[in-house]
């Protein structure tokens, strides 16, 4: 009997030789640890909005991430403050007369002064994969992390 085990993927971005790259983990320690050293970047003020940036100082950021529909931090937006989050998006209203839902709809997030997390699936379970912004970094396209129109539940875990 063949039996299949699905293990979960706990992704954030890495940088490597000054890019940006997508960092695919099994254990979610070992993605925290990596994620946290991402080198901040002094002269982000000086990048483009639409490319992906950490700030030297998060402290200085305010303390809610926004999430947007549509990449580039365009389209309806949630804000989500600091130690909150939606366990399941699906009953999250957006849209003219809110007769639609935020599930997999998410394809950017703001700079934020706390760590982020997207869940593949509702409740914040990582079985079925997260992804990890790091404090101080925005993420202006999650296309190419693969993480486009994925997310069903999402948090903002500062204090």
């Amino acid at each position: 009997m063949n039996v299949e085990t699905t293990v979960p993927l706990f992704m954030t971005r890495l940088v490597h030789d000054s890019s940006v790259a997508l960092g695919a983990f099994t254990d979610r320690e070992a993605m925290l640890s990596e994620a946290r050293r991402l080198p901040a970047d002094s002269q982000s003020a000086a990048r483009p909005r639409s490319e992906h940036v950490c700030t030297s100082n998060p402290d200085s950021l305010e303390d809610i991430v926004r999430f947007w529909e549509d990449a580039g931090e365009q389209g309806d937006i949630r804000s989500v403050g600091p130690g909150l989050g939606y366990k399941d998006l699906s009953g999250l209203h957006r849209g003219f007369l809110g007769t639609q839902n935020w599930n997999n709809i998410i394809s950017s997030l703001s700079w934020c002064r706390f760590d982020v997390s997207l869940f593949e699936l509702t409740d914040f379970n990582a079985s079925g994969g997260e992804f990890f912004a790091p404090k101080g970094c925005n993420t202006p396209d999650l296309t190419p992390f693969g993480w486009n129109d994925r997310a069903s539940s999402i948090a903002n875990w500062g204090t």
